[in-house]
C-alpha cells in the first residue's frame, strides 16, 4: 500500500511538472509574440536634411491605414503640392525643394518603394527615410531644366 502510495504521488508531481512547464512556455511564447507585434507597430523614421541641419531620428507608431506620408507628417512640419494627379512633399521642416535642383525622397527598409508616399500604406516596414539630396525626378517627367533669364 505504501508503494502504491508513493507511486502515485510521483505521477502526480510528474503531471504537476510538465503542467507547470507547458504553463511556463506557453507564457514565454505569449510574451514573446506580444512583444513582436508591439514592434511590428512602431516605424523608425530618420530626416535627412542634408547639409542644412543634423540627421533626425524618431519613433511613429504605426495607425491602421496609415500611409508614408501620414507617418512623415507625424513628426515633422510637411509641405506637399498637387503635381497632376500626385501629391509630392516639397517641403520638411522648412527645408524646400527645388524643382529641377533638389528634392525629398524617401525609402522604406532601405529600399525605394516605388510609389508617392501619400499612396503607400505601411504594414510590416520596420525604418523609413527620407533624405533630400539632388532631384534627379523631374527631368523625367518635365525634361531639362530651362535656363532662368
Amino acid at each position: 500500500m505504501l508503494n502504491n502510495a508513493i507511486s502515485t504521488w510521483r505521477e502526480k508531481m510528474r503531471a504537476n511538472l510538465i503542467i507547470r512547464f507547458i504553463a511556463t512556455l506557453f507564457t514565454f511564447v505569449c510574451v514573446s509574440v506580444s512583444a513582436d507585434m508591439q514592434a511590428a507597430k512602431v516605424l523608425t523614421i530618420k530626416i535627412d536634411y542634408g547639409n542644412n541641419q543634423p540627421l533626425k531620428v524618431l519613433e511613429y507608431t504605426k495607425e491602421e491605414g496609415a500611409t508614408a506620408l501620414d507617418a512623415l507628417r507625424a513628426v515633422a512640419e510637411v509641405t506637399t503640392n498637387m503635381v497632376g494627379q500626385y501629391k509630392m512633399v516639397v517641403a520638411v521642416d522648412g527645408i524646400k525643394g527645388e524643382r529641377g535642383v533638389m528634392a525629398w525622397y524617401y525609402k522604406l527598409d532601405g529600399e525605394s518603394p516605388k510609389k508617392i508616399a501619400a499612396n503607400y500604406p505601411l504594414s510590416s516596414e520596420q525604418s523609413m527615410s527620407w533624405i533630400y539630396k539632388k532631384d534627379v525626378c523631374s527631368i523625367t517627367v518635365d525634361g531639362p531644366l530651362k535656363p532662368k533669364n
